[in-house]
């Protein structure tokens, strides 16, 4: 299997390779100084939105070293997706790899935030029907949240709730009133504020902090509070 693999991958290496011009220089494998490699088929997640971009990179490291460098360059119509043919190379049986997603557009390196896979020699991690899904971990370019807020306790928009909190790494979440007064704040936020205690009208959310590879961010959002009179 090793012969088809290195085949495949120097074939998969000519067609792309003129697809690195921003990647890290050192993103580059040799399978020649391996024994074994295993396959993964996966579509990456870039800034929450599964890539189209056949210039986006999914990298593999066993420790600090390249182990395994591919790009969803190929598209299945079916599906209407683009897929990477991921092929990791290790002389060590069960050792843990770690990834590593280039954003072409935004010129992004980051870390995935996929637990770690463990290397087996000939093994073989998704499929063309069913890829595994690798995401970087960028924050959104826009917070998600429910900008209508009725606490009246049908279970519908009676608390804030703003998706995935867990790609921030550090923030304040600080709400404020139309004459700029803050009426709360936090840096662990539960998804549990309903300003119940506050009068209807206009609220402004500021959200600042970093994400996990300690990249600055802010928001600034609009909130509607509607209570029964």
């Amino acid at each position: 299997m090793k012969k088809i693999i290195k085949h495949t991958f120097f074939v998969f290496l000519f067609s792309v390779a003129r697809l690195y011009a921003q990647v890290p220089a050192n993103w580059s494998v040799n399978p020649n100084d391996y024994n074994h490699s295993m396959i993964i088929t996966c579509v990456l997640n870039v800034n929450s939105e599964e890539s189209r971009n056949t210039q986006d990179v999914i990298t593999a490291f066993i420790g600090a070293d390249v182990r395994g460098v591919a790009s969803p360059i190929t598209y299945l119509k079916s599906q209407d997706r683009y897929v990477a043919t991921l092929i990791v190379y290790s002389n060590d049986q069960n050792v843990p790899i770690t990834f590593k997603v280039y954003d072409q557009s935004n010129n992004v390196v980051s870390n995935s935030p996929v637990e770690a896979i463990n290397f087996v020699a000939d093994g073989i991690i998704g499929t063309l029907e069913n890829p595994f899904v690798f995401s970087d971990s960028s924050i959104p370019k826009k917070i998600k949240y429910n900008n209508l807020l009725t606490p009246n306790g049908d279970g519908h928009n009676d608390v804030l709730v703003i998706e995935k909190l867990a790609l921030f790494n550090q923030y304040t979440l600080s709400i404020y009133d139309i004459r700029g007064q803050k009426v709360y704040e936090t840096t662990n936020y539960q998804n549990d504020w309903s300003g119940n205690d506050l009068l209807n009208g206009e609220y402004y959310i500021y959200i600042s902090g970093t994400d996990q590879d300690k990249n600055k961010f802010i928001y600034k959002e609009v909130l509607h509070l509607v209570k029964k009179s």
